[in-house]
């Protein structure tokens, strides 16, 4: 089961990067970019990489392009002018919310007629997977 969810994963994270490349113009690491910075809110760059669980290096190297399209604000912290914040503007926000929008769209379509699956349902399930994941229970037994 573990390689075949990890070979969907990349399967889906495929599909993703070549529609949002032809849409609009960003890869899929890209826009899981802006979806962190966006969810976290205004946050450190450093905060930014633990959360993505990738170095501050592969953050720092983002934010020029991102800064210079106006997706992304970068500032100092008024706690320490070291720290670097960032922030999605108002811009970058609206093209998260179109790109989200569009990827699910066009997933639904491609699996429409793919009548085997219960998109719905596989989707609560793989939440509650997540969940367990994230916070593991003890295992209880039913007699």
């Amino acid at each position: 089961m573990t390689f075949t969810l990890n070979h969907v994963v990349g399967e889906l994270n495929k599909n993703a990067d070549r529609i949002l490349r032809e849409e609009f113009g960003l890869t899929y690491s890209q826009f899981l970019f802006l979806v962190h910075l966006h969810s976290a809110g205004t946050v450190s760059s450093s905060v930014l990489a633990k959360n993505m669980g990738v170095s501050r290096a592969a953050v720092s190297k983002r934010v020029l392009w991102f800064t210079s399209r106006g997706l992304v604000r970068s500032g100092h912290a008024p706690s320490d002018n070291r720290v670097l914040t960032l922030s999605v503007t108002s811009r970058g926000k609206k093209l998260v919310a179109q790109m989200s929008d569009h990827l699910e769209q066009r997933f639904r379509e491609r699996f429409n007629t793919f009548q085997a699956v219960d998109l719905d349902e596989l989707n609560r399930t793989l939440l509650l997977v997540l969940d367990h994941l994230q916070h593991p229970r003890e295992a209880t037994v039913t007699p």
